[in-house]
């Protein structure tokens, strides 16, 4: 107590006081992600408040703003790591590193604002993200894939990748959008890439 009284005269002595933020994490969340999302995509806004729903507000959304810390924030993403009920392997590191994104973001604009001093995710550590490599398929495997593609996906796919058609060409072809165009593309080599985990097992 002492301490924290003397660190509030040395404050105000410096004329950087300012009057504790009395707002819970979760009020706090609640007003940023309603108020500084706007320059946001809707799908990004959409996984963001997601985040916040099922990781951070379960977790620290009681504690009170100006409580939180460095070490309370690394305890939550080693948590999130760790066996449970819901994810008997723990949840993935990407996913730590996406819900750190969030929690930082908002709390960095806490900081601009001055309802906090600094960004205590700062200094948290994230688990690194381990890539796993995939063998390039051989032609059979190649061949597999393409055979189980519906005819419409398959001509696409042909087409963008083999003979390196744009995507206003093929949009044209299939009378459809460039983002249709390109959503289908991405929706393929999704499972190419499905294929090629589950050849390599």
């Amino acid at each position: 107590m002492a301490q924290k009284l003397r660190q509030v005269t040395l404050d105000i002595d410096n004329g950087v006081y300012h009057t504790p933020c009395k707002l819970t994490l979760a009020q706090w969340l609640e007003i940023w992600s309603k108020t500084y999302l706007g320059g946001v995509k809707p799908r990004t806004a959409h996984i963001y408040k997601s985040d916040i729903k099922l990781h951070i507000l379960p977790a620290l959304g009681a504690v009170r703003l100006e409580a939180l810390n460095a070490p309370m924030i690394q305890a939550f993403y080693n948590a999130m790591g760790e066996p449970s009920k819901q994810n008997p392997e723990g949840l993935s590191a990407k996913t730590v590193k996406n819900v750190h994104g969030v929690l930082h973001k908002a709390l960095q604009q806490a900081v601009l604002i001055g309802y906090l001093r600094y960004n205590p995710a700062d200094a948290c550590i994230l688990p690194r993200i381990e890539s796993k490599k995939i063998k390039p398929c051989d032609d059979a495997q190649i061949n597999a894939f393409l055979s189980a593609l519906p005819r419409d996906d398959r001509v696409m796919f042909v087409k963008r990748y083999w003979f390196s058609e744009s995507l206003s060409e093929i949009a044209d072809t299939f009378a459809i959008t460039e983002n249709n165009a390109s959503v289908r593309l991405s929706r393929i080599r999704g499972k190419l890439h499905q294929h090629l985990k589950e050849a390599a097992l």
